[in-house]
């Protein structure tokens, strides 16, 4: 089966019946290609909760790895505030919708959050 990279466009062929195949070159898992021999273009979210967000960040610091991460709170789906992640650290961190030194701080210290991945 024809499997492509939604992220950097790489293509090729995988055995038949493959799952959870990662771009050598982006970390992003791989799709199946759709009917026109393109790329799927669905947004590549993950939705995970059950940890703290620095136990989050530390599964998320590979060296190729890049995603945004909204901070959700324990109910409604309106994030406030998100963590940028990118080769191995945080690049930035927003809590309001603004960069702030204490951001990532505030985003550690609120009660029953839930994360949204999107690479």
């Amino acid at each position: 089966m024809q499997v492509a990279c939604s992220n950097c466009q790489l293509s090729f062929q995988a055995p038949e019946g493959a799952v959870g195949l990662m771009c050598p070159i982006c970390r992003s898992p791989l799709r199946p290609a759709a009917a026109s021999g393109e790329a799927a273009t669905s947004k590549n979210t993950i939705d995970w909760e059950g940890g703290s967000l620095d136990d989050l960040i530390a599964f998320l610091s590979g060296p190729a790895w890049a995603a945004r991460v909204e901070v959700l709170p324990a109910k409604g789906d309106a994030p406030i505030g998100e963590v940028h992640l990118l080769a191995g650290g945080i690049s930035e961190a927003l809590f309001g919708g603004k960069s702030t030194e204490d951001a990532l701080d505030k985003l550690r210290a609120a009660p029953g959050t839930r994360f949204r991945i999107e690479q």
